[in-house]
């Protein structure tokens, strides 16, 4: 697992632009695979910028797929930590 967010890699969400919160801890995670079969790949600290490509239901869950700088390619994100969403596409 990797902590994203150390120094100077955390990037702020800026007025009207989505971001991940975790309302019960400091992070959200982030994983490579919906559901995170794999588990969670990044743990990604509250208030970080989420560029949303597209969503999808799994399991009873809504998830986003998008992007958390400085992570590489997108990552799936339980919806219930994204705010501020506009509406995007179905996978």
């Amino acid at each position: 697992m990797l902590v994203v967010g150390v120094c100077s890699l955390m990037f702020t969400a800026s007025a009207g632009a989505a971001y991940v919160k975790n309302s019960s801890g400091s992070h959200v995670k982030a994983c490579g695979a919906i559901g995170c079969v794999y588990g969670p790949g990044y743990m990604v600290p509250n208030g970080t910028y989420f560029g949303m490509y597209c969503w999808q239901d799994y399991k009873g869950s809504r998830w986003f797929n998008g992007y958390i700088s400085p992570i590489s390619g997108r990552v799936w994100v339980p919806a219930r930590y994204v705010f501020d969403q506009q509406a995007r596409k179905h996978c």
